[in-house]
């Protein structure tokens, strides 16, 4: 059996996840919604649930559907805003196996996983962090494709950091750019849909000080964006607000 090196970032807007697979870095970010579905009733209503991500794990009766196919029903979803706990959740897990299922083929493999925190949490809620090793660890069987396939898939939380430590370890060295200096000060803005994180260290060590979040953040703007458009219009929903926001982005 494979293992493969897995980071995980569990955002409350969208989950970014990457895994390295021979030698390679495949990256996949999904937006952060669950929604319980019946896969026999979407099946009837035409979703080809095998081109969606609708995770179902063994020991559950029910599946879900996870990102777009979730947002698409304009139905309010699950995200997890403003509990800590939801990163030593189920849905974390079930955001895990799916997105690492679209890139890894073997029927069982097993990732090592690397998880981040925003600065806050990870430096006032210590206990979290064995909680999320706790709850993930394991072994797991689940489908992605409504029970005709079974797969299993091994989880190990390798280590827990700060979202900037993690991101200035992606970003510097690699793929061309130059490393950071062993005594270089370094700053991390990471604008998020519930917080707008910062993150600061000097050579190798987190300044405390620097390291905080906002809660003002991409959410606050999407908010903002669909009390005026109902206001002038009609009102939006999760997906349209959320495709505007991403058009806006992309410019």
């Amino acid at each position: 059996m494979r293992w493969y090196p897995y980071g995980h970032d569990f955002g409350n807007t969208e989950v970014s996840d990457t895994v390295v697979v021979k030698g390679t870095q495949y990256k996949r970010s999904v937006p952060t919604a669950f929604l319980n579905v019946d896969t026999n009733t979407m099946k009837n209503l035409g979703v080809e649930v095998t081109d969606a991500l609708v995770v179902q794990l063994q020991d559950e009766p029910f599946a879900f559907a996870f990102g777009d196919l979730a947002l698409a029903q304009n139905v309010p979803t699950w995200n997890g805003r403003g509990d800590d706990l939801r990163y030593a959740s189920r849905y974390s897990l079930r955001s895990m196996l799916a997105i690492s299922s679209l890139f890894v083929a073997e029927k069982e493999y097993g990732l090592y996983v690397v998880c981040g925190l925003p600065a806050d949490t990870f430096m006032k809620n210590p206990n979290l962090r064995k909680d999320i090793k706790k709850e993930l660890d394991g072994e797991y069987s689940f489908t992605m494709d409504a029970g005709e396939t079974w797969r299993i898939c091994h989880i190990e939380i390798a280590t827990i950091v700060m979202e900037g430590a993690g991101a200035l370890l992606a970003y510097t060295g690699r793929n061309g750019a130059p490393p950071m200096p062993a005594a270089a000060e370094a700053v991390v803005f990471d604008v998020g849909g519930g917080t707008t994180d910062i993150y600061a260290q000097k050579g190798q060590i987190p300044l405390a000080e620097f390291c905080k979040n906002s809660r003002s953040a991409v959410e606050k703007a999407t908010q903002m964006l669909a009390a005026a458009f109902e206001k002038k219009y009609r009102e939006l929903s999760q997906f349209e607000a959320r495709e505007i926001m991403h058009a806006y982005a992309s410019k």
